[in-house]
This record gives structure tokens, sequence and C-alpha cells, in this order.
């Protein structure tokens, strides 16, 4: 089969944009998504470098660096998804 045929238009259907930054400190990652994304918009801050941006951009920030609080955030967040 040719790969090209799988190529189609995108769908205009709304729904959330899920996006992981990974990237060396300073490289630009939380100034992306605080001037970049749609809102609202939650920042899950690793490396706590979200606190200079919150007087120039509205957005929600957790912070953390354990990764069992993250994937318990995450759980939350899609129980409240799915629940409308």
């Amino acid at each position: 089969m040719n790969l090209l045929s799988k190529i189609r238009k995108a769908g205009s259907g709304e729904t959330y944009l899920k996006v992981l930054l990974t990237g060396a400190s300073g490289s630009g990652k939380t100034t992306s998504i605080v001037y970049g994304c749609p809102k609202p918009a939650l920042v899950i801050d690793l490396e706590d470098g979200t606190d200079q941006y919150g007087k120039v951009a509205d957005f929600d920030v957790f912070h953390s660096t354990d990764h069992n609080e993250i994937l318990e955030l995450t759980r939350e967040l899609l129980q409240l998804q799915a629940q409308g």
C-alpha cells in the first residue's frame, strides 16, 4: 500500500490539545506553551519555571516533580472530562 494514500485533510471537530514538551532548561518549553496554546490551559510544571509568566499570560499551573502525583492528577482530570 502506498503510504501517501493514507494522508487526509484534518477534521474540524473540537478536541483538547495534549502536549508533552521535553528539552533542556531554558530551551523555551514554557514560553511556547503559555503564549501559544489555546485557553484555558493547565501546565504541569516539573522545573518551577512558570511563575515568571503568570503576570503576562493566563493559565493554571500544577507544580510537582513526583511522578505519582502527576499520574494521580491525570486520572482526576480524565474523570472530570468523562463527567462532562
